[in-house]
This record gives C-alpha cells, structure tokens and sequence, in this order.
C-alpha cells in the first residue's frame, strides 16, 4: 500500500488532535477505514469526508497507537506520523465487529494472531531464497519477483530466486 506520507501533508499534522482541522484529514479517514481502524457503517457521520478531526477519527488514531504500542492519547503527534509514514502491504489490520465509535463499545478482532512469546525471526536466517515450480506463468513470477523487491527494501529479509 502506498504510504500516507505520498501526499506530502503529514509533516503538517503534527499536534493535530480532536475538535481541530488540518489539510488532508479527509485523507486520513480514508487511509486508516482501509486499515480497518474506521468502521465502515451505513449511516454517515457530518465530517466523514472533510478535513475535521472529530470523535470518530480520535477513537480510530487511538487504536491505531495501542495496536503499534505507541503512547495512547488520540493525538497525532511525531511518533504516530513517523508510523503512519511507513510502507506497508495494504492488508487492513482488523476488521471492525460493530459500527458504533465510543471507546466503551468498540470491539475489533485482528486479522492475525501472534505466536506464544512472540518469537522473533533469527537475525541470521533473513536471507531467504524461494523458486518457482515447472510451467509457473511469467506474470505470477514477475508479481512474485515485484513483492520480493518491495519486502527486501521495506524489511531486514534479503530474497534470493534459486533454479
């Protein structure tokens, strides 16, 4: 997913918090609902689509902090502009259970589960090498060989196509 920061105006969001405006908000909402930090609902709210910063993008920046262990505070401070800042695959990260925006009911589940203890990956086994079976279309190779790049730029691991 392209980062957020390919808009230009997340430098100029820092300290941005609720009750507040800043350009490219709309923006946000957009992003972190893709992400699944937004409910997507059937009922629209009076600044879903505008430059506001209102309850619901608050309680959605706060989820957001909690799930990467930033310090929770609804704000758009330096640490979660440098987080949203980052690449990332584009796979939202939960799927929100309800449509409602108070802290007190809102229940998310994660699209993904952590081993016990979360274990890391072994600082001496990040190069990895994969092949491709007999007969694999080109078009699947190349998509194949495109997200090896991108994962080799965006993370520790180094990816080797063997024959």
């Amino acid at each position: 997913m392209k980062p957020l920061s390919a808009s230009n105006l997340m430098d100029d969001m820092i300290g941005t918090q609720k009750e507040s405006s800043a350009k490219g908000l709309s923006q946000l909402k957009k992003y972190l609902s893709r992400l699944g930090y937004i409910a997507k609902t059937s009922t629209t709210s009076p600044h879903d689509d505008d430059d506001f910063f209102d309850e619901k993008l608050e309680l959605a920046i706060k989820i957001y902090q909690r799930f990467f262990k930033l310090q929770v505070n609804g704000i758009l401070d330096a640490y979660t502009i440098s987080k949203l800042k980052e690449p990332r695959c584009g796979v939202a990260d939960f799927v929100l259970d309800n449509v409602k925006i108070s802290s007190n009911d809102h229940y998310s589940r994660s699209k993904y589960t952590f081993f016990p203890g979360q274990p890391k990956w072994p600082p001496d086994k990040r190069n990895l090498t994969y092949s491709f079976p007999e007969g694999a279309r080109d078009d699947l190779k190349r998509a194949i060989l495109d997200a090896c790049k991108l994962w080799a730029n965006a993370s520790p691991f180094m990816f080797m196509y063997v024959t």
